[in-house]
């Protein structure tokens, strides 16, 4: 009766006076980490004038042991390990007068006061629960080292003065000075920036991937996954291809106490590195699951440890002998997603298990329905950093993608590929497009980064109908950017199409969705003449010069004449080719020539001309060709088809053309 009393008061303390933050250490699960469970007498002094303890009235209980008070030190039977124990006074009519919590060693002497009672009263906020030994003496310290402790402590003495319940709700005074105190503990924690240093990061050093809440680090090609704060149990999986290559428990971090909310260790909130070698080039998974059978009995066991400390127990002994059903309906829990930590906590108190040091189960199953309720009550506040929440709360499942190439790792990518420059082009059979194809290629991370371009990842250009070919088949990005370009000649008939795609260069598999360039072909002229050149490093401007029978010329200034006859393009970087062609031709003499406008290095270059009238080919006509050199190649008469092939050539092409209307057209500058 006297517990239920004292929890029943706790319940509506801690609903007034709940820090805004909620952590829940776990220091057990693992057989590692086992801590003996067992029982002393520990020596009480009860050091107050406020009551007379002569007189019989006040009893001293533990959660073993109940024993009237007659002098003002005793002996009482306690629960002994590192965990803070709770020691109290209570009257006649159950009320509890005064407190003490401490982490008892062998031979020790509890002593109860006015400070011990303010101080077991703070700390009895959720915010310490599972505190062991050294942390619980700093927290004690945390505590008094407020600015609203002295009052505070002032008005516990008034209060045990007065005789009073320590956990009367109508003693507005106290709730209001003990609220003070724990909101200037909690008002020290800067959230944001644990969290910037902790739980809600980006947790690798693999640009693209965002793991949360594990962390992901590289080394050569060893990938470390670690467990971050209080996040569940996951068994992490790694596929290369189709093979399952490893599988291993990335187990939830042993500890998280309150001290670690001020702590400036990056690694505290880590838990055991499990390693994983990507031996082969290639990619492989990730994946992360909490709903495994390995996973949910792993973090279910260490839920348990966290249950077990709310009453000052280890999960040890005939405990750990007796844990399956405690365990087993935790289990039961974390695959709802609708489940909480209430839904543990009341699954568990009714259980019945066998504690093994005289203590029966019941009896802390009653403390924990009373803390069952706090919980209830603080469900809605800032719980982030309690792992009982983030068991709830973080994701199933966690996956990601790492590619491993010649000793590196990256993350693994979805791409994209757009058409910027080369579709739709028109020319003539058989002849190269003067565009380039040119196609934009962006690369993607899991988590919708955009990156540099992958080394093993290139454009291929595929013709796939038509015939014809391309200059580069596999084609990587242009240094500093990410296009990618090849030249396409179009095949003699049919449709013109050219598909372009990002391949993988491990695999040789395709990892982009397709785009298709496509050409329309040149009806034959009567006449055509072309021109083809070797280009040099840089711009190689080299012009095609056609003189009609009535002594027009058609060039890059004049590219249209009177007689029906045009020049596709002016070509300024080369290597060509450029177009002269008449529909229906006029009979005569046509003046063929080359002329070598210029390049960045001024250097000898060549050429070739092929000519078609009529469905007959004439050439190729080739030859070398110096900076600023005008070469006549010949001259066809039409329509008897006779060409005279000519080695004239003038040093310097310095004419000017008149060809209509006394209209002089310059050369290019």
């Amino acid at each position: 009766m006297k517990f239920m009393k004292l929890f029943q008061a706790l319940v509506v303390l801690l609903f007034v006076t709940a820090c805004n933050t909620n952590v829940i250490d776990e220091t057990i699960g693992t057989p590692s980490d086992m801590k003996e469970n067992s029982t002393t007498k520990v020596k009480i002094e009860v050091a107050t004038s406020a009551l007379n303890t002569s007189e019989g009235k006040f009893s001293i209980n533990t959660l073993l042991e109940t024993t009237p008070v007659s002098e003002t030190e005793c002996e009482i039977q306690s629960v002994y390990n590192d965990l803070p124990q709770l020691y109290f006074v209570t009257d006649a009519n159950e009320n509890i007068i005064l407190l003490s919590r401490k982490c008892i060693s062998k031979d020790d002497k509890v002593v109860i006061n006015e400070e011990t009672t303010a101080l077991a009263l703070a700390t009895l906020n959720p915010l310490f629960v599972g505190t062991t030994k050294n942390d619980f003496n700093k927290i004690e310290a945390l505590i008094k080292s407020t600015v609203a402790y002295n009052s505070y402590l002032d008005i516990v003495k008034q209060t045990i003065d007065r005789q009073e319940s320590i956990f009367d709700d109508n003693n507005t005074e106290l709730l209001v000075a003990l609220n003070d105190v724990l909101e200037e503990v909690c008002s020290n924690i800067n959230i944001e920036e644990h969290n910037s240093r902790s739980i809600f990061t980006r947790a690798s050093n693999i640009v693209g991937i965002n793991p949360d809440p594990v962390s992901v680090q590289t080394s050569g090609i060893d990938v470390i996954v670690r467990n971050k704060g209080l996040i569940p149990t996951y068994e992490c999986q790694v596929y290369h291809g189709a093979r399952l290559i490893d599988s291993k428990l990335i187990e939830s971090h042993k500890a998280y106490g309150f001290l670690d909310l001020f702590s400036t260790e990056e690694d505290i909130v880590y838990g055991e590195p499990q390693t994983f070698t990507l031996a082969n080039d290639g990619e492989y998974r990730f994946y992360l699951d909490r709903t495994t059978d390995k996973a949910i009995n792993d973090f279910s066991r260490r839920m348990w440890g966290d249950v077990l400390s709310m009453v000052g127990l280890y999960n040890s002994g005939a405990i750990l002998e007796n844990s399956a059903a405690a365990i087993g309906a935790i289990g039961a829990l974390l695959v709802n997603p609708d489940t909480d930590f209430t839904d543990v906590l009341k699954a568990v108190s009714g259980l019945a298990i066998n504690i093994g040091i005289g203590m029966k189960w019941e009896m802390a199953g009653a403390v924990l329905t009373k803390i069952n309720v706090v919980y209830n009550v603080l469900k809605g506040f800032s719980n982030e950093m309690s792992r009982a929440v983030l068991g709830f709360t973080a994701p199933y499942f966690i996956d990601f993608c790492l590619c491993s190439y010649n000793y590196s790792i990256t993350s693994c990518t979805e791409t994209e590929i757009e058409k910027i420059s080369g579709d739709d082009q028109e020319g003539f059979a058989e002849q190269r497009l003067l565009l380039p194809l040119t196609v934009s290629t962006k690369v993607f991370a899991d988590d919708g980064t955009e990156l540099e371009r992958s080394t093993y990842q290139k454009v291929k250009f595929e013709v796939v109908s038509g015939g014809g070919s391309v200059s580069r088949e596999i084609v990587g990005t242009e240094a500093g950017s990410n296009l990618a370009s090849t030249y396409w000649t179009i095949g003699k008939e049919g449709e013109q199409k050219v598909k372009a795609v990002i391949v993988d260069m491990v695999t040789g598999v395709e990892v982009s969705e397709p785009v298709f360039f496509t050409a329309r072909i040149r009806e034959n002229a009567d006449l055509t003449v072309r021109l083809d050149w070797n280009k040099l490093s840089g711009n190689t401007d080299i012009d095609l010069h056609v003189t009609d029978p009535y002594g027009e010329e058609i060039a890059y200034y004049n590219m249209r004449s009177q007689s029906g006859g045009w020049l596709d393009r002016d070509d300024v970087i080369g290597p060509g080719p450029e177009h002269i062609c008449w529909t229906e031709a006029p009979s005569g003499a046509y003046l063929v020539q080359v002329h070598y406008f210029g390049s960045e290095t001024q250097a000898v270059t060549n050429y070739t001309v092929t000519i078609n009238a009529n469905g007959q080919n004439y050439g190729p006509f080739t030859g070398s060709i110096g900076y600023h050199q005008l070469v006549t190649i010949g001259v066809l008469n039409l329509p008897d088809g006779t060409f005279t092939r000519s080695s004239a050539s003038g040093a310097n092409f310095e004419r000017k053309y008149e060809v209509k209307d006394n209209i002089s057209y310059p050369f290019k500058k």
